[in-house]
């Protein structure tokens, strides 16, 4: 008993402990359940059935590679791809962004257009393009990146 609070002294604190615990793993459990067992049957004999969650998707696609989602309406890709030069690439990068982002407007990073073989100057000349046409809309601050939409909200 402690004298000062009247409470009862906790003789199961971390410090005094005797005995030696374990670690507890931190990784996800999809990834161990396949190296203790089979998927198909446990030793109860019960079936184990794997549920692909949200969880488990990220966790795959966690490798950093680049994807496109979709749906990306036909008729915008047709259009950037009759503009010739790198419209289509510039489209997708900016669908890419759109995307990724979750945002109405974006900007396009040096990076994602260089693996695309994009330069700044085509950059612009496919952005002015694509504006005229309609498939997306362009927001220009002097002194600020340009920052780039889907014309319609319906392409997200």
């Amino acid at each position: 008993m402690n004298t000062r609070t009247g409470m009862p002294l906790r003789t199961n604190l971390r410090a005094h402990a005797k005995v030696r615990s374990l670690r507890c793993e931190t990784g996800p459990s999809y990834k161990r359940s396949y190296i203790t067992t089979p998927p198909s049957v446990t030793e109860t004999g019960i079936r184990e059935v794997e549920i692909e969650t949200s969880a488990i998707r990220q966790a795959r696609h966690r490798g950093g590679s680049r994807f496109l989602k979709g749906p990306i309406p036909w008729e915008n890709i047709t259009v950037a791809a009759k503009l010739g030069g790198q419209g289509l690439a510039v489209y997708l990068a900016v669908h890419h962004r759109i995307s990724l982002t979750q945002q109405p407007t974006t900007t396009l990073p040096r990076a994602l257009l260089q693996q695309l073989g994009v330069s700044k100057d085509v950059k612009s000349r496919a952005l002015r393009k694509l504006e005229l046409v309609g498939v997306i809309r362009v927001e220009r601050v002097r002194g600020r990146s340009t920052r780039v939409g889907l014309a319609n909200g319906r392409d997200r």
